[in-house]
């Protein structure tokens, strides 16, 4: 426990730092952890006084900050009280060591089925407990969770006894946080661990003040955009034509740009594409068409493609359907 403390304590001072400089404008973060942030004087920026603990949906009305025990929740109360702070707009996570992974598996299957989906604007912070000499290695696991395919802004924190010395900082502290986050761009390795900055316990500073939530949104480089159609004129057509001469790539060939698409909203697709820099990666469903969705979140169809994440976008006048 007292070892807990201690890391906590050190945490908390570079959380304060994100919090003031990134998270002033969300409306809620959520803080999973197996101590009570009330225990400590903790972040300045930040009232302890206002951090409620989630016990029921209840605690969850008019509060910036709430408090998710990881340590005394079942995996079943678990999945509730994420899903319900889900449901209150939070959209900063900061959880610690012990429970990056029970969190990831729930949000991936809660946040599909909640009132708030908004992936690009959530934040989520990984707090490591232990030192590594290798922190792009240590990240490649967590951000190649499924959960985070579509979450641009995730830093992981992890705790470094490597010393970084310029001629402006010298971090030889024994206190100091290797700062890393994912690629999340181009058309492979997009979840490469990109290593940001370190920050100093004891001189409170960054060695090279890197942006920690850099925009990974408006050049995609060449990043799949995974988009079911079937063809539905004028909305959406779909022809099969020679490696080259299309302008969408097929899930089922590695061959380049066999698919020529076409239709008013598949022109949108393209014309997103095009000012963003992303390749549309095309599932067709001729018979499934609209598609089912079941009870086990499966289904075929265009809704279907996206309900099991084999699509991210499906068209075809969804809204008429």
């Amino acid at each position: 426990m007292e070892k807990e403390l201690e890391q906590f304590s050190s945490f908390s001072v570079l959380i304060n730092h994100i919090v003031e400089r990134y998270l002033q404008n969300v409306y809620c973060i959520a803080i999973l952890w197996s101590i009570a942030p009330a225990m400590y004087d903790g972040l300045p920026g930040i009232d302890y006084g206002q951090i409620r603990e989630v016990v029921d949906d209840k605690e969850l009305r008019y509060n910036q900050f709430v408090w998710i025990n990881i340590e005394n929740e079942s995996l079943e109360s678990l999945e509730r009280l994420i899903g319900d702070t889900v449901n209150l707009g939070c959209q900063a996570w900061l959880v610690s060591n012990e429970g990056v992974e029970a969190f990831l598996n729930i949000y991936g299957n809660v946040v599909d089925t909640t009132t708030k989906q908004r992936p690009q604007k959530v934040h989520m912070i990984f707090s490591m407990d232990q030192p590594t000499d290798d922190p792009i290695k240590t990240s490649r696991e967590i951000f190649s969770h499924r959960t985070l395919e579509d979450v641009p802004n995730v830093l992981l924190i992890i705790p470094s006894t490597a010393s970084t010395t310029s001629s402006a900082l010298s971090l030889d502290d024994g206190k100091s946080f290797d700062l890393v986050t994912s690629s999340f761009v181009g058309r492979f390795n997009n979840t490469q661990p990109i290593f940001l900055d370190k920050f100093s316990v004891s001189s409170q500073n960054f060695t090279t003040a890197t942006h920690l939530f850099p925009d990974k949104l408006n050049n995609l480089q060449q990043r799949h955009l995974r988009l079911s159609l079937f063809n539905y004129k004028p909305y959406s057509t779909v022809q099969h034509v020679a490696p080259g001469m299309g302008n969408a790539n097929a899930m089922t060939t590695e061959d380049e740009l066999t698919l020529l698409i076409d239709g008013t909203e598949s022109l949108m697709m393209l014309e997103f594409c095009a000012r963003h820099n992303c390749t549309l990666l095309i599932s067709e469903d001729e018979e499934g068409q609209w598609g089912v969705i079941y009870e086990n979140r499966t289904g075929n169809g265009l809704t279907g493609a996206v309900v099991e994440r084999r699509a991210e976008v499906s068209i075809g006048a969804i809204y008429l359907w």
